[in-house]
Protein backbone atom coordinates (compact mmCIF):
# COMPACT_ATOMS: atom_id res chain seq x y z
CA UNK A 1 0.00 0.00 0.00
CA UNK A 2 1.48 3.48 -0.47
CA UNK A 3 1.98 5.55 2.13
CA UNK A 4 -0.71 8.21 1.44
CA UNK A 5 -3.54 5.16 1.64
CA UNK A 6 -1.90 4.49 5.02
CA UNK A 7 -2.52 7.98 6.52
CA UNK A 8 -5.92 8.36 5.19
CA UNK A 9 -6.99 5.12 6.77
CA UNK A 10 -5.29 5.84 10.05
CA UNK A 11 -6.88 9.21 9.91
CA UNK A 12 -10.32 7.55 9.44
CA UNK A 13 -9.53 5.66 12.87
CA UNK A 14 -9.14 2.81 10.74
CA UNK A 15 -6.90 0.42 13.00
CA UNK A 16 -3.72 -0.82 9.94
CA UNK A 17 -1.52 -3.16 10.73
CA UNK A 18 0.35 -6.51 9.41
CA UNK A 19 1.94 -9.80 10.52
CA UNK A 20 5.23 -11.49 9.30
CA UNK A 21 7.03 -14.90 10.52
CA UNK A 22 10.77 -14.72 10.33
CA UNK A 23 13.70 -17.01 10.91
CA UNK A 24 16.33 -15.74 13.76
CA UNK A 25 19.19 -17.74 14.37
CA UNK A 26 17.16 -21.02 14.11
CA UNK A 27 14.35 -19.95 16.04
CA UNK A 28 10.84 -18.89 14.46
CA UNK A 29 8.73 -15.84 15.81
CA UNK A 30 5.67 -13.98 14.48
CA UNK A 31 5.85 -10.95 14.67
CA UNK A 32 2.87 -8.31 14.36
CA UNK A 33 2.39 -4.43 14.15
CA UNK A 34 -0.85 -2.05 14.18
CA UNK A 35 -1.27 1.20 14.20
CA UNK A 36 -4.41 3.29 15.07
CA UNK A 37 -5.84 7.07 15.61
CA UNK A 38 -7.74 6.82 19.15
CA UNK A 39 -8.80 10.57 19.85
CA UNK A 40 -5.85 12.95 19.33
CA UNK A 41 -2.77 11.16 19.59
CA UNK A 42 -1.74 7.84 18.13
CA UNK A 43 -1.02 4.08 19.27
CA UNK A 44 0.95 1.62 17.94
CA UNK A 45 0.58 -1.49 19.07
CA UNK A 46 4.05 -4.21 18.67
CA UNK A 47 4.31 -7.69 19.35
CA UNK A 48 6.96 -10.34 18.85
CA UNK A 49 6.66 -14.37 20.19
CA UNK A 50 8.75 -17.03 19.24
CA UNK A 51 6.95 -20.20 18.06
CA UNK A 52 7.84 -22.39 20.70
CA UNK A 53 6.55 -19.85 23.37
CA UNK A 54 3.08 -19.18 21.49
CA UNK A 55 1.24 -21.79 23.76
CA UNK A 56 2.43 -19.91 27.22
CA UNK A 57 2.14 -17.22 25.70
CA UNK A 58 5.83 -15.93 26.28
CA UNK A 59 6.54 -12.89 24.38
CA UNK A 60 9.38 -10.92 24.20
CA UNK A 61 7.99 -8.12 23.06
CA UNK A 62 4.00 -6.84 24.00
CA UNK A 63 3.06 -3.73 24.16
CA UNK A 64 1.24 -0.43 23.04
CA UNK A 65 2.23 2.82 23.23
CA UNK A 66 1.17 5.81 22.65
CA UNK A 67 2.60 9.73 20.48
CA UNK A 68 1.36 12.89 19.72
CA UNK A 69 1.87 13.00 16.09
CA UNK A 70 1.94 10.17 13.35
CA UNK A 71 5.74 10.44 12.76
CA UNK A 72 7.24 9.54 15.70
CA UNK A 73 4.75 6.39 15.64
CA UNK A 74 6.86 5.89 11.96
CA UNK A 75 9.96 6.27 13.50
CA UNK A 76 9.61 3.88 16.36
CA UNK A 77 8.23 1.25 14.01
CA UNK A 78 11.69 1.72 11.86
CA UNK A 79 13.51 0.73 15.00
CA UNK A 80 11.41 -1.49 16.86
CA UNK A 81 10.07 -3.87 13.93
CA UNK A 82 10.18 -5.92 10.81
CA UNK A 83 7.12 -4.32 9.46
CA UNK A 84 7.23 -1.22 7.71
CA UNK A 85 4.53 1.51 7.60
CA UNK A 86 3.95 1.69 3.77
CA UNK A 87 3.22 -2.36 3.78
CA UNK A 88 0.08 -2.17 6.39
CA UNK A 89 -3.15 -2.51 5.59
CA UNK A 90 -6.45 -2.18 6.95
CA UNK A 91 -7.51 -5.41 9.14
CA UNK A 92 -10.63 -6.89 8.80
CA UNK A 93 -11.65 -8.98 11.49
CA UNK A 94 -8.86 -9.82 14.53
CA UNK A 95 -7.25 -6.64 14.69
CA UNK A 96 -3.70 -6.42 16.43
CA UNK A 97 -4.23 -4.64 19.68
CA UNK A 98 -6.81 -3.14 21.77
CA UNK A 99 -6.43 0.56 21.46
CA UNK A 100 -8.12 1.27 24.55
CA UNK A 101 -5.27 0.18 26.70
CA UNK A 102 -1.65 1.12 26.92
CA UNK A 103 0.80 -1.35 27.93
CA UNK A 104 4.52 -2.90 27.90
CA UNK A 105 4.98 -6.47 28.59
CA UNK A 106 1.93 -7.97 30.54
CA UNK A 107 1.39 -5.06 32.75
CA UNK A 108 -1.34 -2.31 32.34
CA UNK A 109 -0.14 1.43 31.78
CA UNK A 110 -3.30 2.88 31.07
CA UNK A 111 -6.67 1.88 30.36
CA UNK A 112 -9.81 3.93 29.35
CA UNK A 113 -12.65 1.11 30.09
Amino acid sequence: MSESFVISKIEKGKQVGGRVWSDIEGVTYYESAGIQKWGESYRVGIFKIAEENMAAEIFEINEVKEFSTLSGVIEYLKTNSPITFDSMNTLKGQKVFDPSVIYSETSVIYSEE
